[in-house]
């Protein structure tokens, strides 16, 4: 798992700029060194296990599965909560649940979309907000739109590639069941050329309709300073984040114990921020029963 292997998993436009910038230099050998001697609790242990994330050997049947799976094909079905032989169950056991599993089942339909500056004739004006909105956001590639196409079964709903910063406007996506709209956003830190940082947060500090932002981190690195950097210009201000460990099927499962111990010690610090982890796996659907289960209670609550 050591700081060189991390580096590896990481595409090559990743491993070329974290190389090139001085401020990442030597990071993810701090980030080994605390991962390593981390000593995490046997409940994070037990929920891991309990709930089939990390990265695991597939068995032939999976193996053939995956292969006849286009990319854009992702069900976005959760192996612990998809009521085959080895899941859990099907994930109806509670009133969530069955939310859950009816925001699967339905489909994501874009409602609109602005430039990042807003409307090209009306800069700073964005589409009106019909719904309380949650936001998606992270540094750029950690995995934003493959997330929200594994949300339901649209799949495609929104755009993604190998290449960081594709996503280059706001896009608000509407359900058919649940009462939220789901807001895309471009991701800060490197993008093609451009940084979105501080057009985010003003964007956020002027959106009220926006009442959770899940803030996205990969697995595979932690906090960054490219992360570090974005939440101090939010400081404490805008409405409640909750945080994602997305990528989670690189990562081994003791290793992701120590990792999501690192990354909960680290949210501790961190001004109006739920003490709770997500972790997912888009292209696995790890975890992604418990996300949709999350936003559903929120949709609830803001309802």
């Amino acid at each position: 798992f050591g700081a060189d292997a991390e580096v590896e998993l990481l595409s090559g436009e990743e491993s070329e700029y974290f190389a090139s910038h001085d401020e990442f230099k030597g990071y993810f050998s701090i980030f080994e060194k605390r991962v390593r001697r981390c000593r995490p609790k046997q409940s994070i242990q037990d929920y891991i296990r309990l709930k089939k994330l990390g990265h695991k050997k597939p068995t032939r049947a999976e193996a053939l599965q995956e292969r006849k799976q286009s990319m854009r094909a992702w069900s976005g079905r959760d192996p612990a909560h998809d009521g085959s032989a080895t899941a859990l169950d099907d994930g109806s056991g509670t009133v969530l649940g069955r939310m859950a599993n009816s925001l699967h089942s339905g489909k994501l339909r874009k409602r609109a979309s602005c430039p990042v500056f807003g409307f090209l004739k009306e800069r700073g004006k964005f589409p009106p907000a019909e719904r309380p909105e949650v936001m998606f956001i992270g540094r750029s590639n950690v995995g934003k739109s493959s997330l929200l196409n594994a949300l339901t079964r649209s799949c495609n709903a929104a755009k993604c590639g190998a290449q960081f910063g594709v996503t280059r406007e706001y896009a608000w996506y509407t359900s058919e069941n649940m009462p939220l709209d789901v807001l895309d956003v471009p991701g800060y830190g490197y993008a093609m050329g451009a940084d979105f940082g501080q057009p985010l947060v003003d964007f956020i500090l002027g959106r009220k309709s926006v009442r959770t932002m899940y803030v996205l981190v990969d697995a595979r690195t932690g906090f960054t300073p490219m992360d570090w950097r974005w939440l101090r210009e939010l400081g404490n201000r805008g409405p409640e984040k909750v945080f994602i460990l997305t990528k989670i099927d690189m990562v081994k499962p003791k290793e992701l114990a120590r990792v999501a111990s690192v990354v909960l010690e680290d949210i501790e610090g961190i001004p109006r921020s739920s003490k709770r982890l997500l972790m997912v796996a888009s292209k696995v659907g790890q975890g992604m029963h418990d996300l949709r289960q999350d936003m559903c209670s929120r949709a609830v609550k803001f309802s």
